[in-house]
């Protein structure tokens, strides 16, 4: 059963009495003669009703007098039976208000001004029909559609009664059978959306309204199931028209009391996700938290990351397995700091550990979307810093985007909301290449108990509602984003209460739902791009040995001096995709040095301004946290006022 509508009709049947357009006095005015002549005209609103409808008999006095008694007659068994009185308006103007009979047949009527015995009647008559049964209509449907594609029936319906109860059957093995629809009934009108099978073949469908007058079947509509394009997807889910589906999912989706302990604990395995069940609901995507940067402070383990990874490993597969796209995210950690190199370093950091599970989950294959930068606050030194200013915000995130897209050659895409987005992301070229998933839910205003209005965040099936209006996220806002005020968006993550079980979360936790905001063409665009190392050590802490080396073009007086470093590996020369370098002049730090990233397994190390004659004594050192390369270094001498 799809949906009930009540039809509440208010209606007065006058048989010894009337509705009086005017409040009726006791004699007519006074002013009026009493051989005044009257001529009355009347009209019906309907010549021919259904028993039991309502209609209305209306008309003028002329000359026009207000307060002018209009008697109502009704012909029964021939005689003229009076049925009720009204007065005039300021205007002559006089109205009842009527309903028909159950029995059918012809009501004829007579109108006559009682105090007025020169005034002549006038005549109507209306003819009162059966009621018809009820009845429902379908629209003819497209009658080929790829598989598991998201349609919409629409149909009318008429004399169904005060209620009405709508379902769609679908042919099922020669038996008509209720299928599952999303449906709404209006006045006159029905709409359902059904998700046609993924098997290819000819399907019919009908739709059956269970009315206070009776049961009506529609016509049958068939339609065609195409095999599934392939290197395409079907856009089955909310939106007008249909987009494509997707939801995204952590650990928090796998939690459960495994151990029977009562609580539900992260140290459990956890429930699996049935992803068969997802796809079958109509999801097409799914993004998976894969990387977590939050480094316990206390004992500096990796937990958050850890159970990342484990989960990762399950769900990426699984989910291709069942015919989902598969998209990572990373949820960082970025210190409080407004200085440019601790930002920056961090953010690398953070980058080559994305990078560097991405490699140990095997890289990108034909099913992966880029990876995700999940940009928002988080508490107990977890997402992005909610001490920074809006240029911290930026430099850290554009660097990871860069240095991202540098180690995998993929753009990633970044994931926010409108006001945060409008609150810290800086203008700069870098947000025109990067695609956004934007996170942005819709709210509805409600009177709380105090009398207050709070606009409460929509349950899933009212953002579906709005999304098959047309709803669009961050209407209002003006961001980075925006190009004539129109928010430019790949993803939308339009809800964050969808009811887990209906989509394979076996522990029944709330689901994060998103769209995408193009074409199958276009969603497919984002899987051109596949990426695998060319080295599978690059990302492994076996601590490869590497090369590091040195070069400058000028060493003028009185000018920095730019050197650039480079730290390759030594078995094959390909770049060190991590580690960091220090610099020190004959053991000692030096004052003014600066260094800068210049890419993957590169730096710019610019020294101060110094005479002419002077001489650097550099060791250059390279190490790397992660333990992927060995521990390096080189002494170089620069003297100033020399050529290299």
């Amino acid at each position: 059963m799809l949906s009930k509508k009540v039809v509440k009709t208010v209606s007065t049947v006058f048989v010894t009495g009337a509705l009086l357009l005017t409040s009726v006095t006791s004699a007519e005015a006074v002013t009026v003669s009493r051989n005044t002549v009257f001529k009355i005209a009347a009209k019906v609103s309907r010549t021919e009703v259904k028993a039991s409808q309502n209609f209305t008999l209306s008309g003028t006095v002329s000359p026009a007098k207000p307060n002018i008694t209009v008697q109502r007659h009704l012909l029964k068994n021939g005689k003229w039976v009076v049925i009720g009185k009204v007065k005039t308006d300021k205007k002559g103007r006089w109205l009842f208000k009527a309903t028909a009979p159950a029995s059918t047949g012809v009501l004829k009527y007579k109108f006559v001004t009682p105090f007025y015995k020169k005034s002549r009647a006038t005549f109507a008559s209306v003819r009162v029909i059966p009621i018809p049964d009820a009845k429902i209509t379908i629209n003819p449907i497209n009658t080929e559609m790829p598989a598991g594609s998201l349609i919409s029936l629409l149909g009318n319906y008429s004399d169904v009664g005060d209620s009405i109860d709508v379902a769609v059957n679908q042919l099922i093995d020669d038996v008509w059978t209720p299928i599952s629809a999303q449906a709404t009934v209006g006045t006159v009108g029905w709409a359902a959306r059904i998700t046609l099978p993924m098997s290819p073949g000819v399907y019919s469908y009908q739709v059956v309204a269970t009315t206070a007058r009776g049961v009506a079947t529609s016509e049958v509509v068939a339609v065609t199931v195409l095999p599934p394009i392939a290197g395409s997807v079907t856009a089955v889910g909310p939106g007008t028209p249909s987009r494509i589906w997707g939801m995204d999912i952590a650990r928090y989706q796998h939690m459960a009391d495994t151990n029977n302990d009562g609580v539900k604990d992260i140290n459990d395995d956890g429930l699996p996700i049935d992803f068969a069940k997802a796809y079958s609901k109509g999801m097409r995507f799914v993004f998976i938290k894969a990387s977590d940067g939050y480094v316990d402070p206390t004992d500096g383990t990796h937990l958050a990351d850890d159970y990342a990874l484990k989960f990762a490993s399950q769900d990426r597969p699984a989910a291709q397995t069942a015919g989902l796209f598969t998209g990572l995210y990373h949820f960082p950690a970025m210190p409080d700091s407004e200085d440019a190199n601790v930002l920056i370093k961090d953010a690398r950091t953070e980058a080559i550990q994305a990078a560097a599970r991405l490699t140990a989950l095997g890289g990108y294959t034909i099913n992966d979307l880029p990876y995700v930068l999940d940009v928002e606050n988080g508490d107990y030194g977890r997402g992005i810093s909610r001490k920074a200013s809006g240029t911290a915000i930026t430099l850290w995130v554009k660097t990871w985007l860069q240095e991202m897209k540098a180690r995998t050659g993929r753009t990633p895409i970044v994931y926010s909301g409108p006001n945060f987005i409008a609150n810290y992301f800086k203008p700069d070229p870098i947000w025109a290449q990067t695609p956004l998933w934007i996170a942005h839910y819709g709210c509805t205003d409600t009177k709380q108990t105090d009398g207050s209005t709070k606009c409460v965040t929509d349950t899933h099936a009212e953002a579906i509602d709005k999304l098959n209006a047309g709803r669009l996220p961050a209407k209002g806002y003006n961001t980075v984003y925006h190009v004539a005020g129109i928010l430019q968006w790949q993803f939308w993550q339009y809800s964050s209460r969808a009811y887990g079980k209906s989509f394979g979360i076996n522990n029944g936790a709330a689901l994060d739902v998103n769209v995408f905001g193009g074409t199958s063409e276009q969603f497919m665009a984002f899987m051109q791009q596949l990426w695998q190392p060319t080295n599978a050590d690059d990302y492994k802490p076996v601590q490869t040995p590497i090369t590091l080396s040195s070069q400058y073009e000028t060493a003028a007086s009185d000018e920095s001096v730019a050197l650039l470093i480079s730290a390759n590996r030594i078995d094959n020369g390909g770049a060190a995709l991590s580690g960091e370098i220090s610099v020190t002049n004959a053991g000692q730090s030096i004052s003014g040095l600066t260094v800068v990233p210049a890419g993957v397994g590169s730096w710019i190390v610019l020294l101060p301004p110094a005479p002419a004659e002077t001489v650097w004594t550099l060791q250059i050192n390279f190490t790397d946290p992660f333990n992927f390369y060995a521990i390096a270094q080189i002494t170089t001498t620069v003297t100033i006022g020399s050529i290299a």
